[in-house]
């Protein structure tokens, strides 16, 4: 794997083209016999080296669908999920670098609900790279539902990607309310990339109905009304061209903070 990114970064994609299509057959293959995260770590650089170039979509695109099988055959329980934090980061990287270079035929195949699903999950690992990883795709993945606009090239992507939303943004928005708590590990409440703050704040406004019906089934539901309007002050707050990012990440901060001291002092 690493002879094959030090030759793809020294030759230049255009040179090493030629080779591409030889190169995701075998990082399918040793990686569906071996089951080792290296190989989707080699997958992600093919992605970002060649993941703008329309004549390779498809290939890319096989061989995500090809290594997404295999990890989910893997991890089947939250057990195989603890035992395997190197997978988990490595095929969260390399959806969220098929999303970020060539979103459209990813959010339309049949491959997206999987990967949301799978990272409902994922979510819950207690491993800090597993969760950079999770959350990272995650919020790529809203981040583009963002972008879409109301004609008709994006109808479909629209389509797909609210039906994958919509199907698991209870038990997202639940994990990351727990997280928040305390109560599921909580490495990131704010980052540049990857954050409970951006997916939930992304999530207010891709869709803030949804999501405000999600946090009222979740355990924000029971917190006394002054830690829930630090939260819902954050969301109401935000613009997405204005510069109080720094504002919104605070907010959740401190709503966080004031919920572990509350925590503390109820001695739970």
């Amino acid at each position: 794997c690493r002879l094959h990114k030090h030759c793809l970064r020294s030759c230049g994609a255009t040179a090493y083209r030629v080779l591409l299509e030889k190169l995701c057959t075998q990082l399918v293959q040793n990686y569906t016999s071996s089951q080792q995260s290296p190989y989707l770590y080699a997958a992600s650089i093919c992605i970002t080296s060649y993941g703008n170039d329309p004549s390779c979509t498809q290939l890319l695109l096989e061989m995500l669908t090809e290594m997404g099988k295999v990890s989910f055959g893997m991890l089947r329980s939250l057990e195989d999920f603890r035992n395997n934090p190197d997978v988990v980061e490595e095929l969260f990287f390399l959806a969220d670098k098929t999303i970020s270079c060539c979103p459209r035929p990813f959010v339309t195949s049949p491959m997206l609900h999987p990967f949301i699903q799978c990272a409902a999950v994922a979510m819950k690992l207690d491993h800090s790279d597993a969760n950079r990883g999770t959350l990272t795709f995650l919020e790529s993945a809203i981040s583009f539902g963002l972008t879409l606009t109301g004609d008709a090239n994006d109808a479909t992507c629209k389509q797909a990607l609210e039906h994958s939303i919509v199907q698991e943004g209870q038990h997202i928005t639940t994990n990351l309310i727990q997280a928040l708590l305390g109560e599921l590990p909580c490495y990131r409440v704010t980052a540049k990339k990857g954050s409970i703050a951006g997916i939930l704040s992304k999530l207010h406004r891709l869709c803030p109905g949804m999501l405000s019906g999600w946090m009222q089934q979740s355990p924000f539901a029971n917190r006394s009304e002054t830690e829930k309007g630090i939260l819902l002050n954050s969301l109401s707050q935000q613009h997405p061209s204005s510069s109080s990012r720094e504002d919104l990440f605070s907010g959740f901060e401190r709503f966080a903070s004031v919920c572990s001291r509350n925590k503390k002092m109820r001695g739970s």
